[in-house]
């Protein structure tokens, strides 16, 4: 059974003097690559042979909670500090919130999460409190 075309979807053509770069009849360009089409991104073509990709402006990660694959939230960090200091192990740590003990060893250590500043004399020691 044949079906009429979709007179909604966008016309790809390939673009001149870029290989593996494709432009829709509405401005979107798309990339082949491996025989499937890896991802979308803007394309700025010039008067010049090769086509000019911009690429998108650089955004850091965002520190602690503000990362967008937090699990914790800075009071969770503190809790566990305080936890820790308090005796109880890092397993048992672990176990009231989703993190492995590695890493509450790490938050406990000042590996990770070390941009929060101590709340206690106890909750850092060796450092330096102002």
């Amino acid at each position: 059974m044949l079906t009429a075309p979709n007179p909604s979807a966008p016309e790809w053509r390939p673009v001149p003097n870029a290989p593996h770069y494709f432009v829709s009849d509405d401005g979107r360009v798309r990339v082949a690559a491996r025989k499937s089409w890896s991802h979308y991104h803007p394309l700025n073509i010039t008067g010049s042979e090769r086509p000019v990709v911009r690429s998108r402006p650089y955004k850091p990660a965002g520190r602690g909670e503000k990362a967008r694959a937090a699990k914790l939230s800075n009071g969770d960090v503190y809790e566990i500090r305080s936890l820790s200091v308090s005796g109880l192990s890092h397993d048992e740590i672990a176990q009231r919130f989703p993190v492995c003990k590695g890493t509450v060893r790490h938050i406990v250590k000042r590996y990770t999460w070390k941009h929060l500043p101590p709340q206690s004399p106890q909750d850092a020691p060796g450092c330096v409190l102002p």
